[in-house]
């Protein structure tokens, strides 16, 4: 199952961020005011820029937020760095409108009162879920977790597909955990949110890969042998 990851850890990685985005700003601003000064800029050429400095970092942010949780497997540098990241309610990665839709909420939470409600709601929601997360369908889930390897793969230990896969150095545990949190819930899901889930699961992990699968092996089949191959690689890192 997904673990949950909690106010403290998520307020953590979110100052993390902040700080990031702080540091570049005022360094930002310090090239603008040096730059200006050097070249005697007039004062209201000074005031513009200093605006456009200030809001395009306060875009850069959005951007950031939006493109980590899209492209880099849910997970900006504060949430790397406390080992947490984003992932759909089915564990699978963020598609872009979603991450959109929870980055417009996070920068709202910039200002102090809706931080602060965000923040009752986040421990009252029984799946850890700011407004963002609930209206974007995403969760913030822990990806540092103790061994448990072998109570796991008691379950897919018998898929012959297994001896296909040649190399999965590529993958890391994020990549376990998706596949993880798919075969542990395939029974439960609905045909066609189970077969897209697995499709995108697929295709993320296909390129990094080394295997000779047969052409009939299901999808499932081919997840469940990287599973094991993966969680056997993990153990020997």
């Amino acid at each position: 199952t997904l673990r949950l990851g909690g106010l403290a850890s998520r307020a953590g990685a979110l100052a993390l961020d902040i700080l990031l985005w702080l540091v570049v700003m005022i360094v930002s601003l310090v090239a603008w005011f040096w730059t200006s000064a050097r070249l005697s800029v007039p004062q209201n050429v000074l005031g513009l820029g200093t605006v456009l400095i200030s809001w395009g970092c306060l875009v850069g942010f959005f951007a950031y937020h939006v493109l980590c949780t899209w492209l880099a497997r849910g997970r900006t540098l504060g949430k790397l760095g406390l080992g947490l990241r984003v992932v759909t309610t089915l564990g699978g990665p963020v598609p872009f409108h979603s991450a959109v839709l929870r980055t417009i909420l996070l920068v709202a939470d910039l200002i102090p009162f809706l931080l602060i409600a965000d923040a009752l709601l986040l421990l009252l929601n029984p799946r850890c879920q700011r407004l963002g997360d609930m209206l974007a369908g995403t969760l913030v889930v822990i990806v540092r977790r103790p061994k448990m390897l072998g109570k796991r793969r008691v379950q897919y230990a018998h898929n012959p597909l297994t001896s296909r896969v040649t190399s999965v150095c590529a993958l890391d545990e994020d990549d376990l955990d998706a596949i993880h949190a798919l075969l542990e819930r395939y029974v439960e899901l609905d045909e066609s949110v189970r077969s897209t889930l697995a499709a995108q699961i697929w295709q993320a992990v296909e390129p990094r890969i080394e295997a000779d699968f047969p052409e009939d092996a299901t999808v499932l089949q081919r997840l469940q042998a990287i599973a094991i191959a993966l969680e056997r690689d993990i153990e020997r890192r």
